[in-house]
């Protein structure tokens, strides 16, 4: 037996769109960046549509990343944390799934990730600060974590 390595890209094709063929992914897309824009929400994430198990969250970047731009909407499938820093700060944060509610959550500073776009390519970025929080809030939702399981509810 042989094994072998296979490119980034390639797995993106081999796992995701063979399993979800591309327009339906594409349609889950367009579906995220809507409701996300009628909602007035920074991001959002497929199961949040009732999508279980899909690896897919829409985000829009507060701060310039990689060859992103600040205000950019950012597709993130199949994401993963490569590296969290071990320095946190505090933040009050809230979420569409659970309304009108805030709580009060550590977050690291400064992550490294990685995920696949619509094309397939792969992006390995560093975030900070708030996107690290809405990126991690986003990722949550795809273990099926909410809030409430990681922060403190807070009365402001």
């Amino acid at each position: 037996m042989t094994l072998s390595v296979v490119p980034a890209q390639e797995l993106y094709i081999n796992h995701f769109i063979k399993i979800i063929e591309r327009p339906i992914t594409e349609i889950i897309v367009n579906q995220l960046k809507e409701q996300r824009e009628v909602l007035k929400l920074d991001g959002l994430a497929a199961p949040q549509l009732g999508y279980m198990g899909i690896p897919i969250f829409v985000l829009k970047l507060r701060n310039d990343a990689g060859k992103f731009k600040k205000d950019d909407v950012i597709v993130c499938i199949d994401p993963k944390i490569i590296i969290c820093k071990t320095e946190y700060y505090n933040a009050v944060e809230k979420c569409a799934s659970i309304p009108n509610v805030k709580f009060l959550v550590s977050r690291p500073k400064c992550i490294d990730v990685l995920f696949f776009d619509l094309n397939g390519e792969a992006h390995n970025i560093e975030l900070y600060n708030q996107d690290v929080g809405m990126w991690l809030h986003e990722y949550h939702h795809l273990l099926g974590v909410t809030l409430d399981q990681v922060g403190v509810r807070i009365n402001v």
